[in-house]
């Protein structure tokens, strides 16, 4: 078990340095969907790996974010300072 949370934590380095990026370029391309699907992807498998490690504390700050996702996906939403700065938090 613990090789698969050092895996998980690894993982999430990673997609955290590419959020960033991932971010950034949503903000400059809002009309991009990968982009948004990417950073969709990424707290999604955040949120759900936690719940498999039963990480509650660290699952609780996945859930905002994943829970905002559907008042993004309508028709592309268009970034706003505030909607990125509650989704990095």
């Amino acid at each position: 078990m613990d090789d698969l949370i050092a895996d998980f934590v690894a993982e999430c380095r990673d997609m955290l340095e590419a959020l960033g990026g991932e971010i950034v370029a949503w903000e400059a391309q809002p009309d991009d969907r990968s982009r948004l699907d990417s950073i969709f992807r990424f707290v999604h498998t955040v949120k759900g790996n936690c719940g498999f490690f039963e990480f509650p504390r660290l699952e609780a700050l996945a859930t905002p974010p994943r829970m905002r996702w559907p008042t993004f996906v309508p028709a592309v939403a268009r970034p706003t300072a505030p909607s990125s700065a509650r989704c990095s938090r």
